[in-house]
Parts: structure tokens; sequence; C-alpha cells
């Protein structure tokens, strides 16, 4: 077997090239990794965008579904409004009713005077309950006399 010598430039040579290979492969790997990175970032940037237009179409169309509640709740309260002015009084209808309540009240005066002149008579008559208990006692007494 024949011996291979080295010599140190040799071997300076051999470590030289190991180096620059290992330099080549690790430049090699960060330039996949910046690409494997660059492309996550596009990705990433695609599905924010994505996101953000479905959050913009749901937002569209909660404005324009709130907007057609609104618009119903102004037709509702403008036919509420209406009905409102259609139901109230004129001010002829009032002074009927102004007048309906003076009436109203010279015939509740009269009830009222009517009322007291009832009270007076009745104050100066003997109730009939009264009456039927003094003759009962009446009786009493003459059957003890002897009167009847």
């Amino acid at each position: 077997m024949k011996k291979k010598i080295t010599t140190i430039e040799n071997l300076a040579v051999v470590v030289q090239k190991g180096f620059e290979e290992q330099d080549k492969r690790i430049q090699k790997g960060f330039e996949e990794q910046d690409k494997r990175i660059q492309k996550g970032f596009e990705e990433q940037d695609k599905r924010i965008q994505k996101g953000f237009e479905e959050q913009d179409k749901r937002i569209q169309k909660g404005f324009e579904e709130q907007s057609e509640k609104t618009d119903e709740k102004f037709d509702k309260f403008a036919a509420m409004v209406q009905r409102g002015f259609l139901e109230t009084a004129t001010k002829a209808q009032f002074e009927d009713l102004r007048g309906e309540i003076k009436n109203l009240r010279s015939e509740i005066l009269e009830i009222k005077s009517d009322l007291e002149d009832i009270k007076l008579r009745m104050g100066n008559m003997v109730f009939r309950f009264e009456i039927q208990d003094v003759e009962r006692r009446l009786k009493r007494v003459e059957a003890k006399i002897g009167l009847k």
C-alpha cells in the first residue's frame, strides 16, 4: 500500500475547500430559508387580505340588513304618526266636549242637592225597624198590665 504524504499546504487546501463547500451549503440553506419565509409571508398576506374582504362583505351585509330594518321602523313610525293625526280631535270636537262637561257638572250639582234633601228627610224620620221594636215592647207592657 502506498502511503499518501500530506503536507501542511495540502491540508490547508483541503480545509479551505471544506470551508468553502460548507459556506456554499450554508449560503444555499439561507437562500432556501429566505424563499420559504418570503413564501410564508406572501401566503399569510393573501389569507389576511381574504379575511379582510370576507369581513368587509359581512359588515356591508349587516349594514344593508340594518338599513332595511331601520327603513321598516321609520315606515311604521310614520304610519303611527299619521294615524295619530287622523285620530286627533278637532277644535270643534273639543268645544263640544267642553259643553258636555259643563252639562255634566250642572247635573252632578243637581244630584248633590237632591242627595242632601234626601239625607235631611231621612234624618227626621224614624226608621221602620225602630218602630217595630217600640211596638213589640209596647205589646209586652200592655200584656203585663192587662190592657190587652
